[in-house]
C-alpha cells in the first residue's frame, strides 16, 4: 500500500485537504 497510498494520497490531501481518501 505504500506505493499506492504515497502518490494519491499526496493529491488527496491536496483535493479534499483532508486525506481521508485512503
Amino acid at each position: 500500500p505504500d506505493p499506492f497510498v504515497k502518490p494519491y494520497r499526496v493529491y488527496c490531501d491536496m483535493e479534499t485537504d483532508n486525506g481521508g481518501w485512503t
